[in-house]
């Protein structure tokens, strides 16, 4: 049977797509996922600052901190612990994008605070990537889809820029 470059892509695709697919389950024997909570105190900080670069300032700020913290936490071999810091990270990171969804006044100072908040989660990643690698499979399977989601963040990050120059 010949198979033409069309029946070939095709299940070139569907096989690649199975793959995917079978990614996705949760493995037996996972811990728990971190819970992904913004801490009130903290919203009402970025809420109070006046302007959305000082805005993204005080949240670099406090991703970072949560980063070290995990990052402590793996080195005590505190795995739960740092996934917990790790879900605080990421309902901060989902807040921000809300912020600059929600965000009326697009300017340079707006372009340019959605490019140093990628810029930063584009430095943060390879430090997730090391603390996903110290960590049992079954905690770093969580941090494995963070690091999924900071990609997905930095993307979304961007698009308001995209969209302002292709018009």
């Amino acid at each position: 049977m010949i198979f033409d470059t069309k029946h070939l892509l095709l299940i070139v695709l569907l096989m690649h797509a199975i793959e995917l697919f079978s990614q996705e389950e949760e493995p037996d024997d996972l811990a728990p996922p971190p819970i992904k909570k913004l801490v009130e105190e903290e919203k009402k900080q970025i809420d109070s600052a006046e302007n959305i670069k000082k805005k993204v300032e005080l949240s670099l700020t406090l991703l970072e901190a949560r980063l070290k913290l995990s990052e402590q936490a793996t080195a005590e071999q505190n795995y739960r612990k740092a996934l917990d810091y790790l879900g605080k990270y990421q309902a901060l990171v989902e807040y921000m994008i809300q912020l600059f969804d929600q965000e009326k006044k697009q300017d340079r100072r707006f372009f340019s605070s959605i490019k140093n908040f990628e810029i930063a989660l584009r430095r943060q990643t390879p430090r997730l990537e090391l603390i996903r690698r110290d960590m049992p499979f079954r905690y770093a399977w969580h941090v494995q889809r963070l690091i999924r989601f900071v990609r997905e963040a930095r993307s979304k990050t961007l698009e308001p820029m995209l969209i302002d120059a292709t018009g």
